[in-house]
């Protein structure tokens, strides 16, 4: 990035805005798009978060994952944690967009024609500040997604306790190193298309809607490594309590009823293994382990035997390049794009819409 551009940005002034339209309009229009994308688009988002969580077979589970989730629980399942969209989407996307137009204005991206370079050195500002809002959510969003704790609250406050506050950001530096190309990628090309689309600047809503189509599965498609690596990082200490469950099952030296588990491991990962299913057609008397209740309850974070102390969480990854290593060594490339399908299913429509709704939402702002 140029040093007048870094400069620019230094000396930014909120009261002295002189981008496109109102400040406070593109803040407001910003939270609408936000919402709208991630409500809209949150099922198959959870779909690419069970598929890139699983060990095996991702792709041929897939259907059956989603399937025993609706039959379980209904189609609300598929929404589980859209809660952390409203919580996290209305101050992240009122500062990514506000601050992309203002960085679009300074940074001459508004001049007319192609300029490529300048909207992507916007987008890159805006991701940074949107990630910063944005990253805890997504932590908790994806381990509710994957059937884990009770609500938002109760996730808060466990992985508070037995990780460490730390934990919400553990995947900030990967979610940056993602999101910054991601975000670089989307930007450039949403302008462009926009441009090629219609040269003369008159755009309408099927100008919005193909060029957010388009930016979004370019970006999507090329940051999908990223993006696995980031849910890994993000899910697993889910994985390490899984393994200490199934070891604790064999054992006979803890005795809990499994039916007890049920209800509580119910559409999670660990119940679709089969293990859980295992477990409660144990004959009676047959003595299993429950997973300690680090993720579900407020009164978690205790060891199974009940004597008050944190269980230890013995993460898998060291952080990114042993967690990209690894999946490569233990599930080849192709482990590394797992999800790409529905992530391109998520990102293409959800650039589409949020764009859309942005452009709408501010010219009806601006109009009243």
């Amino acid at each position: 990035m140029e040093p007048a551009e870094a400069a620019a940005v230094a000396d930014l002034d909120w009261e002295d805005w002189s981008g496109e339209g109102n400040f406070v309009h593109h803040m407001l229009a910003g939270s609408i798009a936000g919402v709208t994308e991630h409500t809209v688009m949150f099922p198959v988002d959870t779909l690419k978060t069970h598929i890139q969580c699983m060990r095996e077979c991702p792709e041929r589970q897939a259907g059956s994952r989603v399937l025993e989730m609706v039959r379980g629980q209904g189609m609300l399942r598929l929404w589980r944690g859209v809660g952390t969209m409203f919580v996290g989407c209305v101050p992240a996307h009122a500062a990514y967009f506000s601050i992309l137009e203002l960085c679009k204005e300074r940074f001459g991206a508004n001049g007319g024609g192609h300029a490529p370079v300048a909207a992507a050195a916007a987008g890159v500002f805006a991701t940074v500040f949107h990630d910063a809002v944005m990253t805890p959510m997504d932590v908790i969003k994806q381990r509710l997604q994957l059937g884990y704790y009770r609500g938002i609250g109760d996730c808060v406050r466990t992985i508070a306790r037995a990780e460490g506050v730390g934990a919400l950001y553990r995947s900030f530096p990967t979610t940056l190193f993602m999101n910054i190309p991601y975000g670089a990628i989307m930007v450039a090309a949403n302008e462009s298309l926009k441009t090629a689309l219609r040269p003369r600047g008159d755009h309408t809503t099927a100008t919005y809607m193909l060029a957010g189509c388009g930016a979004g599965a370019v970006a999507a498609a090329a940051t999908t490594p990223l993006d696995v690596v980031k849910t890994m990082l993000q899910t697993q200490a889910i994985h390490a309590h899984a393994t200490r469950y199934a070891a604790a099952a064999a054992a006979p030296h803890v005795a809990a009823p499994a039916a007890a588990a049920a209800p509580i491991f119910a559409g999670t990962a660990l119940a679709s293994s089969g293990l859980l299913r295992r477990a409660c057609a144990a004959p009676a008397g047959a003595t299993v382990a429950l997973m300690p209740a680090v993720f579900h309850s407020n009164a978690a974070a205790r060891c199974i035997q009940g004597c008050g102390e944190k269980p230890e969480v013995k993460l898998q990854y060291r952080g990114f390049v042993d967690a990209a290593r690894e999946i490569r060594a233990v599930q080849g490339w192709s482990g590394l794009f797992r999800g790409v399908v529905p992530r391109l299913m998520v990102h293409a429509p959800s650039v589409a819409i949020s764009w859309t709704t942005y452009e709408t939402a501010k010219r009806w702002l601006q109009d009243t």
